[in-house]
């Protein structure tokens, strides 16, 4: 009879290593390249979409025009959050990613709401000037954007970071309202190169919220019917 007790777990492959962070930009960097570029597309239609509306002869200020508008303006968002938990091996189905998109959507008029609703006059007397209210409010938006994501595309293996996200939000928020700020020359009507800028950010954004750590080993607490024998 061996002296040697049976390990059950000892010949088990360990799990997969999430794909996410920087392993994922230095393993997929075309994938990645490819959200950047499919985000620019996304984000430069809505100044395109609302151009074209407003030039339009049967041009209507609307429900039918605020809903194409909120509709758009919600896409970068949900495009890079779902390509990229598509390249970190999330569980996305179009089923999630639609439903993600109808959120998303209802994020981006809560937000348009409050924009409108908020009275600038009595914030400005207390002393909250439209540069600090516009990045909370943006930051808050891409929190719950972020959310939304973590939690409608969850890792296969491994666990959300979500310091990744309260640090990527607020990051991205403060330098689009730097971009927002900063008084730039304009040659063309759409210029190009801030929805470019925006288009990185975003997708780097939903990398650091699609962050996944790995999940902490079980500790195996060993019983006396483990080490084969029993207490008197």
């Amino acid at each position: 009879m061996s002296d040697e007790f049976p390990r059950p777990y000892a010949e088990e492959p360990p799990a997969p290593e999430p794909v996410s962070g920087l392993r994922l930009v230095r393993t997929r960097p075309w994938g990645v390249a490819a959200a950047v570029l499919i985000t620019f597309v996304v984000t430069v239609a809505y100044p395109l979409t609302v151009n074209a509306l407003m030039t339009s002869p049967d041009y209507d200020f609307g429900p039918a025009f605020w809903a194409a508008g909120v509709t758009i303006d919600a896409l970068p968002e949900v495009v890079s959050l779902t390509i990229v938990a598509a390249l970190a091996g999330r569980r996305v189905t179009v089923g999630r990613a639609l439903g993600f998109l109808v959120a998303s959507i209802g994020l981006v008029f809560a937000q348009s709401l409050l924009f409108t609703a908020l009275p600038f006059s009595t914030l400005l007397e207390a002393g909250l000037p439209l540069e600090v209210l516009s990045p909370v409010i943006h930051a808050l938006t891409l929190l719950a954007h972020g959310l939304l994501g973590i939690v409608l595309f969850p890792p296969v293996s491994g666990r959300s970071n979500l310091w990744g996200l309260v640090v990527a939000s607020v990051a991205v928020a403060v330098l689009n309202a730097v971009e927002l700020w900063t008084p730039v020359p304009v040659i063309d009507a759409l210029p190009l190169g801030w929805p470019a800028v925006d288009a990185v950010l975003l997708v780097g954004w939903a990398i650091a919220v699609l962050v996944t750590s790995p999940s902490a080993a079980p500790a195996w607490v060993a019983t006396p019917s483990d080490l084969g024998r029993q207490d008197p």
